[in-house]
């Protein structure tokens, strides 16, 4: 009787329950980089620490979970301009949540905050990887906050339809240390952005999957004006082997101004308002043997893309990569480089008084992350460089790489974990302190 009981309990659909993990890294780097945008390197020291504790929870009842997570990021550098004694604080609030709705459709939600203060050395984790612009400020007050849905359900075994909508709210706040140029960057603009995304995937056979993409997008800067964007791609993805895969896609995208700008200058993109869209990509392991593993990834891509620092619309193309190695049970070491410029055959007008030095149109960036980890799976030691520098249009006539970043950096990390959040086992990862991870 006990036994059948117990059987049953095991089997409540009802049943949940919560565990938690989370952990801390602290970051030193040392190097050259300039105190503001613009301005010549200089020797500087940066502390970044990033405690994350995050609440998690599942349900057999339809198959849900959710994680909700809070890192505050806190970071100090020195020189500053400002001469500030005390560290720039980043509060980064992330969840989600996903659940069955029937045994064919399933919806998963999504939450991101960045809410606090950056400087130009912070953008990126605000902005994306592929942000040329950088705020001319010393320190920023900024929020970034973006929620989105998504349903995606089986039509029948070969056919899949997917349908998202997301909104994103980007905002500075209080006092920052501006420019009293009225077109400066340091003026950020007011964003707010909705989009919607309707997908059909078709399942030609195990290893091949055609894709049918359309999406509309609308962006307000507020005083910079307003935009809205359609496009519509067909794409091909292909598993090469069972861990090896590859995907193609290709379309146009539309962008269309609605409201020209108040009181700033208008960036102009030449030619027609439509453009390529385009992306491929090979991603997982490329080598996997007892003593040594290894993935990699490459991409280049061409779309739209919105510039939250200028507030435009712009045609962005770049291409990504990376490599990372995994020596069992502990070592990791990575390689990754970033490239991105804006999309344009002839650089954009700027105005008769533009200065070229101060354009931001083109980024590249560099990382070579070595990481330990410890046996017990819960530290990891990790040293590498960091190194990006940005510049203007590729066919500027006196381009050249300025904003030059030269980082060396070492980092610490512990995570815990409560029940069976513990099950990873020592050795069977391998991924670094900051990104990059053995598949």
């Amino acid at each position: 009787m006990h036994l059948l009981l117990s059987l049953v309990l095991m089997q409540d659909p009802s049943a949940s329950r919560f565990d938690v993990s989370g952990g801390a890294t602290a970051q030193l780097q040392a190097g050259r980089a300039p105190p503001n945008p613009g301005l010549d390197p200089t020797p500087a020291v940066l502390a970044v620490v990033t405690p994350v504790a995050r609440l998690h929870w599942a349900a057999r009842a339809r198959n849900q979970n959710a994680v909700l997570s809070y890192s505050p990021r806190l970071l100090y550098r020195f020189p500053n301009i400002l001469n500030l004694n005390r560290p720039l604080l980043l509060h980064q609030i992330g969840g989600r949540y996903a659940r069955g709705l029937t045994p064919t459709w399933s919806m998963v939600t999504g939450l991101a905050a960045n809410i606090g203060e950056i400087d130009y050395t912070t953008a990126q984790q605000v902005f994306g990887d592929q942000q040329g612009n950088l705020p001319n400020a010393s320190v920023v007050s900024y929020a970034a906050i973006g929620a989105n849905i998504g349903f995606t359900g089986m039509l029948n075994p070969v056919h899949r339809l997917s349908l998202g909508v997301g909104a994103d709210f980007r905002t500075p706040y209080g006092e920052s240390s501006e420019t009293d140029d009225p077109n400066s960057q340091a003026l950020l603009p007011q964003q707010t952005s909705g989009s919607g995304t309707v997908s059909h995937g078709y399942l030609v056979r195990s290893t091949d999957t055609l894709t049918t993409t359309l999406s509309g997008q609308y962006v307000d800067f507020d005083n910079r004006g307003a935009s809205y964007i359609v496009s519509g791609t067909y794409g091909w993805a292909h598993r090469i082997d069972s861990r090896l895969t590859s995907n193609i896609e290709a379309g146009l995208f539309l962008s269309q101004q609605t409201r020209a700008p108040e009181g700033f200058e208008q960036r102009v993109v030449g030619g027609t308002p439509v453009r390529p869209v385009f992306s491929a990509g090979l991603a997982g392991r490329l080598y996997n043997r007892t003593r040594l593993r290894i993935t990699g990834n490459f991409g280049v891509s061409s779309s739209a893309f919105l510039d939250s620092v200028a507030g435009e619309v712009v045609p962005r193309a770049g291409a990504s990569t990376g490599v990372t190695f995994f020596v069992p049970p502990s070592w990791t070491a990575g390689v990754q480089a970033n490239f991105f410029t804006v999309a344009t055959l002839e650089p954009r007008d700027f105005g008769e008084d533009a200065n070229t030095a101060q354009q931001q149109e083109t980024v590249i960036s560099f990382r070579t992350p070595v990481s330990y980890q410890f046996r017990n799976n819960s530290y990891a030691l990790e040293f590498g460089s960091i190194v990006s520098a940005r510049g203007p249009h590729l066919r500027a006539g006196d381009f050249q790489f300025r904003q030059l970043e030269v980082w060396g950096y070492v980092a610490v990390a512990f995570e815990f974990a409560s029940g069976r959040l513990r099950a990873r086992s020592a050795g069977g990862g391998g991924s670094t302190v900051s990104g990059g991870a053995v598949n």
